[in-house]
């Protein structure tokens, strides 16, 4: 039983190599990237900016209706570099790097800890409403591809509801000690969204107009043309099994998803890994590399004057 819980992190990277073994071409799939619409790549690129820099400012600003003393450069660098390390960890390990490297004294620490988990928690549940939404909507193309033959409104209430407890169980099942802190600090979190509901809307607003925005060109990059809410539906899942710890950064997991609900669409598995690898991997890391970059720069400015 110990050796398996030690293997369990690593199931997704079996999975990924499998993947590149068994399930994918590899040269099918560069040539599929060297096959990218060049229209649509910058506007890629410029949304996946757009999500993590409406992210960090709104930390930022949610830091600062809180009282904590912290630069917008200084808050980039930590979110750049907490950010790049989930690439090679997961998301809790990085996001928890990020909350102990922004505390600056005794006093600010559950401050800051339940400001962190206070967007976290508004980002999952808005990604899962995303889903939800998404799932709703693609509701009957869903069931029959899974060849699913019920009455159509006691269907569509039984599955959406068991589609609702699935994702539930998977975030009770693998973070049973996240949600007995989320009670402890409840009072506090309650506190903090009150003070920033503001904030907490406006940019979270921005944060996922960019998202889907960025999930339309990412698709278009690539030449697939599918349902919009379909491609919402899997990007969405995909962010959802991300943060499940049975691999690095959700890689191989997000890649098989993606590949498995690309394919009742007609898309090859080289076209459908290309864009996971893009939008979950490449894309964000060129972004998170950009604003690290910056923040040398203006740190050595900074120095010079």
């Amino acid at each position: 039983m110990g050796i398996l819980k030690k293997l369990l992190p690593f199931t997704g990277l079996i999975i990924f190599l499998l993947i590149i073994w068994k399930g994918i071409n590899l040269e099918s799939a560069f040539t599929v990237f060297s096959r990218v619409n060049v229209y649509y790549l910058f506007p890629a690129f410029f949304f996946t900016f757009a999500i993590i820099f409406f992210k960090v400012t709104r930390l930022f600003k949610i830091l600062r209706e809180n009282n904590i003393e912290i630069t917008f450069i200084n808050l980039l660098e930590i979110y750049a570099n907490t950010n790049l390390l989930s690439q090679v960890t997961n998301l809790l390990f990085s996001e928890t790097t990020a909350a102990l490297a922004t505390m600056h004294n005794q006093n600010s620490k559950t401050r800051v800890a339940n400001i962190y988990l206070l967007c976290n928690v508004t980002d999952f549940a808005v990604i899962m409403m995303l889903c939800l939404i998404s799932f709703a909507v693609n509701y009957k193309y869903v069931m029959n591809l899974l060849c699913f033959k019920m009455h159509e409104n006691f269907g569509y209430l039984i599955w959406l509801l068991l589609f609702i407890v699935l994702l539930l169980f998977i975030c009770l099942f693998f973070y049973k000690k996240f949600i007995l802190l989320l009670k402890r600090i409840f009072f506090d979190i309650k506190e903090l969204f009150i003070n920033s509901l503001k904030t907490l809307k406006i940019m979270t607003f921005l944060v996922y107009m960019s998202y889907l925005l960025a999930c339309f060109f990412d698709a278009q990059t690539f030449n697939i043309e599918i349902n919009f809410f379909y491609l919402v539906f899997v990007y969405t899942l995909a962010s959802l099994i991300t943060v499940i710890p049975i691999s690095v950064n959700g890689l191989g997991t997000r890649e098989a998803l993606i590949i498995f609900l690309l394919h009742f669409k007609h898309i090859e598995n080289e076209r459908a890994f290309a864009l996971s690898i893009f939008a979950f991997i490449l894309a964000p890391v060129t972004v998170f590399l950009i604003f690290y970059l910056f923040v040398l720069f203006k740190k050595r400015l900074l120095n010079c004057q």
